[in-house]
């Protein structure tokens, strides 16, 4: 009679641990269906705020590469950096980049 209740024991805690893994696997499933979704919508705000709207920022950031060495040795050649609008409190030393009325971007 132990043995059949070890046996059944066994089983039940097998049962149990494929139960865990059974929700788990459903609740990873449904996290990684959410973040598809939410980066899919994402990608298309970006598109359409870039190619209809034409603004060419990502939750109201900018990137961009510098090209030329006129902010050495603060920021170097083909360096990334990263750009939020403001209007004011600029402060003497701010680094800044602005767009002109021809609309190329200068930094």
């Amino acid at each position: 009679m132990s043995e059949k209740y070890t046996e059944d024991n066994n089983k039940c805690r097998e049962n149990e641990k494929l139960k865990s893994k059974n929700v788990m696997k459903k609740i990873f499933g449904i996290i990684g269906k959410v973040l598809i979704w939410v980066m899919l919508i994402l990608t298309i705000i970006i598109f359409i705020r870039a190619f209809i709207y034409k603004k060419y920022d990502v939750l109201g950031y900018r990137f961009f590469i510098i090209m030329s060495g006129s902010m050495e040795p603060t920021i170097d050649t083909s360096d990334v950096v990263i750009t939020k609008e403001q209007n004011d409190n600029f402060q003497n030393g701010d680094i800044i980049a602005f767009q002109n009325l021809h609309f190329s971007l200068s930094t």
